[in-house]
Formats: structure tokens, sequence, C-alpha cells
């Protein structure tokens, strides 16, 4: 005779407890995972509090049968109940969360390099320790054309038998008042004699606002820089601006006075 045994399941305070928390775990993951709370508010929420409070002195054996409900609970509530369901809402939510760590990504790697890199190259430092800025678009357009103008009228003008620095520079600055004539005092006369380095020559200084650029009037478009031009042995701690009228005496050429 074949006997039946009938099992009667009967649900404990216990075990009540422990579905309660499955059933709160479940939710928060849900909530957090469909983007309908933020993982940044856990901390400060009641519920979470409350749900440590429960599991705290909770033994090994009753934590797993809260995480093995808890599994079964989420599948349910992601699968079957819509308030789980990611809502529009939560997907513009997460979008402009990417677009504001895109923003941050792109700042952090591009921007920024791109800054430093600007700001270091607003100076351009030579071998002396000097610092000397950069040159404006308007203020190198004039220094091109002066510098064209200088090559094709430079001659022996002091009539010593050459034509070396004196006669660019004198040229130079002479051309630059005829051409820029309300700026004719941009462009001054710079004597450099550095014992140290062997520099003996003169030059050219260009003001422009509060910046003063210091031009080899021989140079060309390419290298027309004094740092560029002579590299180490141009320092700038010897410039010495000289006036004019000598110069334009020397040369025979016309002063006046500006």
């Amino acid at each position: 005779m074949e006997t039946k045994t009938t099992r009667i399941g009967m649900e404990t305070e216990i075990d009540k407890n422990l579905k309660t928390l499955a059933e709160t775990k479940a939710t928060c993951y849900c909530l957090r995972e469909t983007g309908q709370c933020d993982s940044d508010d856990c901390l400060a929420c009641s519920k979470l509090s409350l749900y440590q409070q429960g599991v705290r002195n909770l033994l090994p054996v009753d934590l797993l049968k809260i995480d093995n409900l808890a599994t079964k609970i989420i599948q349910r509530k992601l699968d079957n109940d819509i308030s789980f369901r990611a809502t529009s809402a939560s997907r513009w939510k997460y979008f402009f969360n990417c677009l504001k760590w895109m923003a941050i990504v792109f700042l952090f790697t591009i921007f920024i390099p791109l800054a430093a890199a600007y700001f270091l190259c607003t100076y351009a430092l030579d071998t002396k320790g000097a610092v000397y800025p950069i040159i404006d678009d308007e203020t190198e357009s004039k220094v091109f054309r002066v510098l064209n103008e200088t090559h094709r009228n430079v001659y022996d003008m002091n009539n010593d038998h050459e034509v070396n620095c004196q006669d660019f520079t004198v040229m130079f600055v002479y051309l630059w008042a005829k051409i820029y004539p309300d700026d004719s005092r941009a462009a001054q006369i710079v004597f450099n004699r550095n014992f140290n380095t062997g520099m003996n020559h003169l030059f050219v200084s260009v003001q422009s606002g509060k910046k003063i650029f210091y031009i080899e009037p021989q140079g060309n478009s390419v290298c027309y820089r004094m740092e560029h031009f002579w590299g180490n042995r141009y320092d700038p701690g010897f410039n010495r601006e000289i006036t004019k009228s000598f110069w334009y005496k020397q040369m025979g050429l016309p002063y006046n006075g500006e």
C-alpha cells in the first residue's frame, strides 16, 4: 500500500522579514539600473539605512537566502513590472550624463592641452632665459613689407665700402617712417655690444602696444627676429637704444625729429 506524505509549509516571521529584505534589495537594484535612482543618493536613502540595519546581525545562510530571493524578484520586476523599465526621462538622463562625461574627457584630453600649448607658444624662451612676446599678424605684415623694401633699396650709405648692419638698420628705420608716417616712432635703432659672445651689432626694435620686438633687418620673412637669427650670441640684456639723429647724420639722411 502506497503512503502519501503531505508537507505543510508555514511562513515564519523570520521568513517574512527575509522576504521583505530581499524585496528591498531587489527594488533598489531595479531603480538604480533603470535610472530612476542615482547611486550617489544611496548614502542619504532611508531605505538603505533600514536595510543595512536589518541584515547587520543575520547568519550567512540568511544572507544567501536574501540574495537568492532578490535575484528572482529582480528578474520578475524587470520582465513584468513596467514601472521598472527604462522610461523616456531616464533614457534622456542617461544620455545627458554621457554627454557630461564626454565633455569632461574632452576638457582634460584636448582643450586643456591646447590651452597650455597656446600659452606656452605665447612666449618663446632663448638660451639666455629672456622672454620674447609672439608678434601679432598686423605688426608682422608691416615688418615683412619694410624688410622687403630694405633689401631692395639698401646700399653703402656711409661710404665705408661695405653694406653691413649699419646700412640695413638705418635703411629699415628710414623706410618704416616713410611707409608708416603715423607710426614712425614705433621703429628705433638698437645697439648690442657683448664682449662675452662677440656681439657688436646694430639692429631694429619695433613697438606694438606694450610689446617690443627686436628685428634683424638683414633677415627675411622666415627668420627675422634677433633671438632666432643670432641664437646664443644674442643677449637682450645688452640692448641699448641709439638716437636716430646720430645715425641719420652719419648716413646723410634728413632727420625731422620723429
